[in-house]
């Protein structure tokens, strides 16, 4: 039954209860890849988190696909389609929501000290709340926000 399963989760490979991602190459791309029939990456033994880690595997894996395309068609092999990523970047965005949450959690139940961060000014938290709906210009957010932006950003 669990084998039946995971044959509805595209590019999701179950060998004896450790998870991969798993991309079929294009026969034109197998001499630009050592001539492997497919390319895997390790995902786990651990069900949910192999199948909230397998958008980003597969994006890695599709990665290296469009890499050997490119060295393909410089080589004279004319174009080479890759298949689109089942996954819609819905998806993508809530597993990177999910490993988020995540690691925020283990940090949580690791660390004591993570307990004391946050924000002490009752004023800033006020700020953030109305900024993430939407009830502030973009000078007031920027005057919240605007360091930790530009740390990111810049």
């Amino acid at each position: 039954m669990a084998k039946k399963a995971l044959a509805d989760i595209p590019y999701l490979l179950d060998r004896g209860g450790r998870y991969f991602a798993r991309v079929v190459i294009p026969k034109k791309l197998r001499p630009f890849l050592d001539n492997k029939s497919e390319l895997r990456e390790p995902l786990g033994p651990d069900r949910r988190a192999a199948k909230e880690a397998l958008n980003e595997a597969v994006g890695r894996l599709k990665a290296t696909l469009r890499q050997a395309a490119r060295a393909a068609e410089a080589a004279g092999a004319g174009p080479v389609s890759i298949p689109a990523n089942a996954q819609t970047p819905e998806k993508i965005m809530v597993a990177h929501y999910r490993r988020m949450i995540a690691l925020d959690n283990e940090f949580r139940n690791t660390d004591h000290r993570f307990a004391r961060f946050g924000y002490a000014d009752e004023q800033v938290v006020e700020a953030l709340r109305q900024g993430m709906a939407g009830a502030v210009t973009d000078g007031e957010l920027m005057d919240v926000i605007g360091d930790r932006f530009w740390r990111l950003c810049g």
